[in-house]
């Protein structure tokens, strides 16, 4: 009779430990959707700033093109490559605050109604990736402890975790803005 209390209490713990991880894997992958649904808004809205700094003769084609390409990369980029992808990303907002910054040198584009509404729309939704960031790279942070720590390090690998890569800031976010055009 004790044996089987001992096997219930030990078949109890494994699955709430089981549990625990289950329930913070989900949570770093309902922070990591909630980063792409708002990447796949910003990408949304590049094209038509493009468009609308295009009516604009002073920028030169090939500043567009290439913020077109790094819209591109971002975009096409594997969802489970988070290294890539967090790259591609940090390029993109790099890029549209180069961008900005420049138009903030041509007044009849910055007194734009349309182009003054996409930046305003834009500079919340960087806003709001940044915030959403701060929530993933918690959820993986307590996901990543929790798989760390005794006893739930001895099962991880029974159950294949593996710990999640955070959603870090690269070496292009770091450094100032350089404005060429």
């Amino acid at each position: 009779m004790p044996i089987i209390i001992i096997l219930v209490v030990i078949g109890g713990g494994i699955a709430l430990i089981y549990n625990t991880i289950i329930s913070k894997s989900n949570n770093v992958m309902n922070a990591y959707s909630n980063i792409d649904v708002l990447l796949k808004r910003r990408y949304d809205i590049v094209p038509n700033l493009i468009e609308t700094i295009k009516g604009y003769n002073h920028y030169e084609s090939s500043t567009l093109e290439s913020l077109t390409q790094m819209r591109t990369a971002a975009m096409n980029g594997s969802p489970m490559d988070l290294a890539t992808k967090s790259s591609n990303e940090q390029k993109l907002s790099a890029g549209l605050h180069s961008i900005l910054a420049v138009a903030e040198n041509y007044p009849d584009l910055k007194s734009s109604t349309q182009f003054r509404e996409l930046q305003g729309q834009l500079s919340k939704l960087e806003e709001d990736i940044q915030s959403s960031r701060q929530s993933y790279n918690t959820a993986v942070r307590e996901y990543n402890i929790t798989i760390q720590k005794f006893p739930a390090n001895m099962l991880v690998p029974f159950f294949g975790f593996k710990l999640a890569e955070y959603f870090g800031a690269e070496s292009v976010e770091r450094e100032n803005v350089k404005v060429s055009f």
